[in-house]
């Protein structure tokens, strides 16, 4: 076996989890050849792998070797600017992306790295021109839809089509759109996932919201969701205002103690998003917060709820049928603490307080630098400051807990 075929082999023993065998053979490639661009390349690959486990501090500096190695590889500057990002500096971030872009114009990494870094500073409308390049992305595993009808450009059409290509939390944030869309006056039809179409339906502004897998409507233009802030020239001044979505009629509050906090909580997504060993946790790291007196906890959670059952401070609900469902049993609560989630979108688009545990893997609705958040005014975020360390974050969310309880 070559170099190559070796370095392939171990690419795909890390995809496959196999990472403790990926970094020994790695490590086995680099005792075995002097060439600067494997072994650039192969320092590149034992620090993604390290990044994965928190190591972010360790991977920067092999990626920074691997540049000094190989500096006409574009893979090293975008790596160091990706590391960068997940640290929080956005400056060091920035110049690794533009770096990798000067050698490599089309490089899918840098180029969304870069685009992530400008909406995360505040520009958004380079930033949101930059985000469409999510599309090239092989990672994403995004496509756009396949028809001879043009994309929207914001003034031509009377029939838009409005595909969420993302999840459902990207989904509910792009909804505050409808009401825009509405004003100008078009048509309007929402493709959603399971689960959204009443939701989507209770706004009142949307012409028909479908559910992925059934028929497609009538349109004569359409747009990915996510287009919509490019469409729209959005800023930080000009996100449209929620609440968005109507708040339905609650759902009946368990407690009828007025002096009792009702928070619901979720501790983790779902397992195939692709970020999620970073922003789930378990019902173990949130025995601080389900120790604050004063307060009665209700389990939000869908997949793995059942962690719960060894918790007896949580009250169990049955399974909601559907998003709106979901949100009749968030008005009924005093607050949402919440992992980044779905959830959390969803209390945001209603007005709910909520709190958001938060990861280090930026996303551009969550600022880097501030407790608030200005895409969802009702969400205060506790954040992380290195990876996989929650317990300062949920110290913080207990105390604030601690206070709100103490308060009523």
């Amino acid at each position: 076996m070559d170099l190559l075929e070796r370095c392939n082999a171990a690419t795909q023993l890390a995809k496959d989890g196999r990472e403790d065998e990926a970094l020994a053979e790695f490590k086995a490639i680099l005792q075995a050849t002097p060439i600067p661009p494997v072994r650039a390349g192969c320092f590149n690959s034992i620090a993604l792998i390290l990044a994965g486990r928190g190591q972010n501090l360790e991977a920067l500096q092999l990626c920074r070797h691997a540049a000094r190695l190989a500096p006409e590889m574009p893979d090293s500057h975008s790596n160091i600017g990706m590391i960068n990002l997940w640290l929080g500096h956005l400056g060091p971030a920035r110049r690794g992306f533009d770096r990798a872009l000067t050698l490599n114009p089309w490089h899918e990494q840098a180029a969304f790295g870069r685009a992530t870094a400008l909406l995360l500073e505040g520009d958004c409308l380079r930033g949101f021109q930059e985000y469409e390049c999510r599309w090239r992305s092989k990672n994403n595993n995004l496509a756009k839809i396949s028809t001879c009808f043009p994309e929207w450009d914001g003034a031509n059409g009377s029939n838009l089509f409005i595909y969420g290509e993302q999840g459902s939390g990207d989904t509910l944030c792009m909804l505050r759109y409808a009401r825009l869309i509405r004003e100008r006056g078009l048509r309007q039809s929402w493709v959603v996932h399971k689960g959204l179409k009443t939701l989507g339906q209770s706004i009142g502004v949307i012409d028909q919201v479908c559910e992925t897998g059934e028929p497609l409507p009538d349109f004569d233009c359409h747009l990915p969701a996510a287009s919509l802030p490019r469409l729209f020239q959005t800023t930080i001044d000009t996100i449209p205002a929620c609440p968005y979505i109507p708040r339905p009629i609650p759902s009946p509050s368990v407690s009828s103690v007025q002096s009792v906090v009702k928070v619901g909580l979720a501790w983790r997504g779902s397992k195939i998003q692709g970020n999620d060993r970073f922003r789930s946790t378990s019902l173990d790291q949130w025995r601080e917060v389900l120790a604050v007196p004063g307060v009665e906890f209700h389990s939000l959670q869908v997949d793995g709820a059942d962690e719960a059952l060894f918790y007896p401070q949580l009250i169990h609900s049955p399974t909601p049928e559907d998003w709106l469902a979901t949100a009749r049993r968030l008005c009924g609560l005093d607050l949402v603490i919440s992992v980044d989630t779905s959830l959390v979108h969803l209390a945001g688009a209603l007005g709910v307080p909520c709190w958001c545990a938060l990861h280090c893997r930026p996303y551009f609705v969550y600022p880097l630098v501030r407790s608030d958040c200005p895409w969802y005014p009702s969400v205060r975020l506790f954040k992380q400051t290195r990876e996989f360390d929650w317990p300062p974050v949920f110290d913080a969310i207990a105390r604030s807990l601690s206070t709100l309880a103490f308060s009523l």
